[in-house]
């Protein structure tokens, strides 16, 4: 948008700020090299303002604005008392603005900034600054907030502590209250004491409904010296157990944020370090119980996010859960583009798998030692327990795959290289090792290694029972066997359309390894290029066609224009547009749209359609190859 905005023609002038902190931006972070490329290619102006802490000229005319002392600002330097307001708040913020304010309204609150209503005209500020004892001024904006707070009724303070371990920018009440086992009204009103004092705000209008549903329901703002921690017969640590409604129940939800990141920092201090992953757990336990199961994918990250403080000790269905949820939520990120996010959470189910691949060890073990040592013929008895569970076989070889498309994603190539090596021995189903070793082809074509990828990619295909020469000579001969088998008139390749779809499950993955092999072999080893797509287009025929064939089909017709006569380019496109039709009228995208389309436009529809047409095709292998995270297709066509 940035880039192609000054083009347009009805649009005279934009202008774009954004803001950022130099210390959440890092030399991973996509902003820079975006902000480069705005700079330096697309002729932008960016205009980069620093902004640095306040000096102490500043700092005194925000406080003589403030306090309307003196609407003169040259003349504040004349007054000694305003000075030194100015040279205690500047020396204690050193020019953090939000310290500044704070500290103010703590010296009003304290007492030692007062309004005189006695003195002449109408009324003045006056200074107390004498008194001020050493306690009076934190020496941190965080412990400034942590002394406020501690003035909060108990209430208030632990609605606060819940919302700075959920710690998003939006706090959704009906979350807070389920985390808090109260109903929404009650939390409302707990929150209210956080309002008032200006620590909390609302994001919207509709704050005060809950609180007009429960008219008796006291303010909590001050005064209460509440015990935050209790341990009640229930075993509960913090909160009685309440039934409290779905965080999605309610249509519009109210939502609040923090007045600042520091305010939640000091609302997170208060919760004693020993206390904090239990805390957590507890949030992610209440949440994960409340939400119903269609309900969870739009709180699956908060949800993770809380359990994942606490990884031990648990019990082995809780293991399990939290690795199911975890894996649930790196698949979620990863289709997101949050890589790193992605791999977080990937990261954590491998494990949490770890924890449990080492209780198994040592229960086997013992049951090992014990099996000797009684000699109860355990290993030959029909109703013996099995070493290992199916479920979490898979679940784990789930975690295991889903880890090496996350080092993939995360640019860790050698990472995701050595567990799929580390993978492939334990896998027992096809698709698993078709998966691994599609995951290793990608990491090894991103590195340039095209005989590597090649050779992972027919050691595949031999998984799958089916060979292509890799010798140069040898795959000619097998591709002029197979070459009579595929010759069809343009009629003949126009009726495929119409013919009955793949059902086997092991030809789609052959039919899709074949697609990721032709990149690699169209780079490095040309000659095996006929062999391979008319190995395909074979299958087809014999057993259906697939949109995972369509990508070979379209090769097959980039092959058949190299003969330059006409029927040859009448076959070519016949094979060009049967692969288009078969990826659009499938529901799903497939995986090989991007290189389709580019590969049509610019190898077979550039001498059939208008160039509309083709600018059309590369177009749309743009849009898929970023919905997919394509990036060779998506640059060829740029």
């Amino acid at each position: 948008m940035l880039t192609a905005a000054p083009r347009l023609p009805n649009i005279t002038g934009l202008l774009v700020i954004g803001t950022y902190r130099d210390s959440e931006i890092g030399q991973d972070h996509p902003l820079p090299p975006m902000l480069e490329y705005v700079r330096t290619r697309a002729g932008v102006d960016v205009v980069d303002i620093e902004l640095g802490p306040l000096d102490q000229d500043s700092v005194r005319k925000i406080i003589g604005d403030t306090l309307h002392r003196d609407p003169d600002y040259g003349r504040l330097r004349e007054d000694a008392e305003m000075q030194t307001l100015t040279e205690l708040v500047y020396a204690k913020t050193c020019g953090n603005a939000f310290f500044v304010m704070q500290l103010l309204k703590s010296l009003y609150r304290g007492g030692y900034i007062v309004f005189d209503f006695g003195a002449k005209g109408s009324g003045q500020w006056r200074f107390n600054l004498t008194s001020i004892e050493a306690d009076d001024l934190p020496p941190t904006v965080v412990d400034l907030l942590v002394k406020q707070m501690l003035k909060l009724s108990g209430p208030t303070r632990t609605a606060m502590m819940l919302a700075a371990c959920i710690g998003t920018d939006n706090v959704g009440l009906q979350s807070l209250a389920a985390a808090a086992g109260k109903k929404p009204e009650e939390m409302a009103s707990d929150l209210w004491g956080a309002l008032d004092a200006g620590l909390l705000l609302p994001t919207s209008g509709n704050y005060k409904i809950p609180l007009a549903l429960d008219e008796d329901a006291p303010m909590h703002g001050g005064g209460e010296n509440n015990t935050v921690l209790s341990n009640g017969p229930s075993g509960d640590s913090y909160f009685q157990a309440r039934f409290s409604p779905s965080p999605s129940d309610q249509e519009e939800a109210v939502t609040y944020r923090f007045l600042h990141d520091r305010v939640q920092q000091a609302a997170y201090s208060l919760i004693p370090k020993n206390e904090r992953a239990g805390v957590h757990r507890m949030i992610g336990m209440r949440l994960l119980e409340k939400v119903p199961e269609e309900d969870l994918g739009g709180m699956l990250y908060e949800i993770v996010n809380q359990l994942n403080h606490w990884l031990s000790p648990l019990e082995k269905d809780e293991r399990h859960t939290l690795m199911e949820l975890n894996l649930r939520a790196g698949k979620k990120a990863i289709a997101a583009t949050a890589f790193d996010a992605a791999l977080s959470y990937f990261l954590t189910a491998k494990k949490l798998l770890g924890d449990h691949e080492k209780e198994e060890e040592v229960a086997g073990t013992v049951t090992a030692k014990l099996r000797k040592r009684f000699s109860m013929g355990w290993e030959t008895r029909p109703g013996a327990v099995p070493d290992k569970e199916p479920d979490m076989e898979d679940l784990g070889l789930e975690i295991n795959l889903s880890l090496i498309e996350g080092y993939f994603a995360h640019q860790k190539y050698e990472g995701s290289i050595n567990l799929a090596d580390a993978v492939l021995p334990k896998c027992i189903k096809p698709r698993d090792k078709i998966r691994c070793l599609v995951h290793k082809m990608s990491c090894l074509l991103v590195q340039g290694k095209l005989n590597e990828t090649i050779e992972t990619g027919l050691l595949g295909l031999g998984v799958l029972n089916w060979e292509v020469p890799l010798d140069d000579a040898d795959a000619k001969s097998h591709a002029d066997m197979m070459r009579p088998r595929i010759l069809m008139d343009v009629v003949q390749i126009k009726t495929l359309e119409k013919m009955h779809r793949l059902k086997d499950e092991n030809l789609i993955l052959l039919q899709e390894l074949i697609s990721s092999l032709l990149l690699p072999i169209y780079m490095s080893r040309p000659a095996l290029l006929e062999a391979v797509c008319f190995t395909s287009v074979a299958i087809s025929l014999e057993f259906g066609i697939s949109t995972a064939g369509a990508y070979p089909m379209l090769m097959t017709g980039v092959i058949l224009s190299a003969e330059g006569t006409q029927e040859a380019h009448l076959k070519s496109y016949a094979y060009g547009r049967l692969a288009i039709n078969l990826i659009e009228k499938d529901t799903i995208m497939c995986p090989a749209a991007p290189a389709i389309y580019e590969v049509y436009a610019g190898h077979i529809g550039i001498f059939h359609c208008s160039m509309n047409e083709v600018l059309k095709s590369l177009h749309q292998a743009v849009t898929a190859g970023m919905a997919l995270f394509n990036v060779d297709y998506t640059i060829f066509a740029m």
